[in-house]
């Protein structure tokens, strides 16, 4: 599974980064709090520090929920076993292959069955027992008065 494992090595690259930012941005928090006390007329500069951490925090958090949405597909693809699959498949072409075995069975003993019931019906036909309702559904057969 070499490919989920680079995946999950860029995954853990990527939260390295995110975590990174993160931290960053609580240090620009901390520089905004350090401004707003210094109170040296930068007011205008630390409105726009906050609203460039505000929106890198929603830009963090979206990062982090993808990376977590990632990993939980990593984790499915390495749950999801091929090896599983293949068996599973297997199992059914077996269970395909037992049922034409039996459908073949029941034809030659449908056949069979058709062969004696025709040969019973000839007997019959032939037979100098055989009443007149037994011939009388047979084509080609005659009543005789």
């Amino acid at each position: 599974m070499g490919v989920l494992d680079e995946l999950e090595g860029k995954l853990s690259e990527a939260e390295g980064r995110v975590a990174d930012l993160v931290s960053r941005l609580e240090k620009l928090g901390s520089l905004e709090q350090r401004l707003r006390e210094a109170g040296q007329g930068l007011g205008e500069a630390s409105g726009n520090v906050a609203r460039l951490a505000a929106a890198t925090g929603a830009s963090a958090t979206s990062l982090q929920s993808a990376l977590a949405a990632f990993r939980e597909a990593v984790d499915v693809l390495r749950r999801s076993d091929p090896a599983r699959i293949v068996d599973g498949i297997a199992g059914v072409e077996r269970r395909i292959e037992t049922l034409a075995r039996e459908t073949t069975k029941i034809n030659a003993s449908t056949d069979a069955l058709e062969a004696r019931l025709r040969e019973a019906l000839e007997t019959t036909a032939t037979s100098p027992k055989t009443s007149e309702c037994g011939r009388l559904g047979r084509p080609g057969s005659r009543r005789s008065n």
